[in-house]
């Protein structure tokens, strides 16, 4: 659907998660981000010109959501009002202090923004769309499970007119495949426009300048930066929500290997949408990697240690995964 407002020669790309990871990775994040902004109106916090998280969407929703839960809990627990919760007082996914995921998968917002957003974003039927019947088409795909299968189908078809499916779970790979979709050479360094005034730099200013990273180097850098940030920016925001017992939030593989099953079930059960077109995302991604390797154009991300021999360059322990 979305494609008819494009013009003919537009090319497109996405990416795709497994939906309950989506779902999983959406509260953390809500959580972490409403921890970060706790006791101050989100935009109170603007600074430079910086695009702030809670002015992006879904979370300028979804983020003031869960801020307000914990602003209310923490009230209640300064009254003696204070919710047991449905885990034990530990745990990060149901607890007194944070509104837990059960709530916010069932909260009408999640079910609004979230629940199947994959796919409403492909038939750009989100709440952001340019339709005005959108609304009410999201609303029977929340009615009626009949629809889901003829929903799945027309999103599906709608993939196929991608250039490229990438999955998050398979990012390298991914990466790969847009590459070589795109005829770009991960081991050179990136194509820059230069201005008008640098054809006029003598020889010896240019063999003097440091040569520049390949793609691929710079990916793997750019990927470890952003996770050491990225962990460090959410231990942060999660300790600073100060309960008075003294416990902490902290999100895990091994935290999340605590949630009960019914809870993952449900989630499942509300994302059936978005499950098979991450399913059809996962069979055209091996498809056309095997077209691509049959053409000799998909060329893998070199591993980290081969990737230095390869350009050149010395190891760098702030790039290491």
């Amino acid at each position: 659907m979305l494609h008819t407002l494009l013009p003919a020669n537009t090319t497109s790309v996405t990416q795709l998660r497994d939906p309950l990871e989506r779902i999983l990775s959406a509260y953390e994040f809500s959580v972490e981000v409403a921890a970060r902004f706790e006791g101050a109106a989100p935009n109170d916090t603007m600074h430079d010109n910086r695009t702030l998280t809670t002015e992006v969407w879904p979370w300028s929703s979804l983020v003031p959501m869960v801020q307000h839960d914990i602003a209310k809990r923490k009230e209640e627990v300064k009254r003696g009002m204070s919710r047991s919760g449905s885990r034990p007082p530990d745990h990060p996914y149901g607890n007194k202090h944070v509104m837990s995921l059960e709530d916010f998968v069932e909260h009408p917002l999640a079910k609004e923004l979230l629940h199947n957003g994959q796919s409403y974003q492909v038939l750009g039927i989100t709440s952001q769309s340019y339709w005005t019947f959108a609304a009410s088409l999201r609303s029977c795909l929340q009615q009626d499970a009949a629809l889901h299968t003829k929903a799945s189908q027309i999103a599906a078809a709608a993939l196929e007119r991608f250039l490229h499916v990438g999955i998050f779970e398979r990012l390298d790979e991914s990466l790969s495949s847009l590459a070589a979709a795109l005829r770009v050479d991960m081991a050179l360094p990136p194509v820059v426009d230069a201005p008008p005034e640098a054809s006029h730099q003598n020889a010896s200013e240019a063999d003097n300048k440091q040569p520049m990273q390949s793609l691929g180097r710079s990916y793997r850098g750019c990927v470890a930066r952003s996770r050491r940030k990225n962990a460090a920016r959410r231990t942060s925001a999660l300790r600073s929500l100060g309960f008075h017992d003294n416990s902490r939030l902290t999100f895990s593989a091994a935290t999340r290997a605590r949630i009960p099953p019914r809870t993952l079930a449900r989630i499942r059960e509300l994302n059936q949408v978005d499950a098979a077109l991450y399913a059809e995302g996962q069979r055209l991604l091996s498809h056309r990697v095997a077209e691509q390797k049959e053409r000799g154009i998909f060329k893998p991300l070199l591993e980290k240690a081969k990737l230095d021999l390869a350009t050149g360059s010395a190891p760098d322990a702030r790039d290491e995964l």
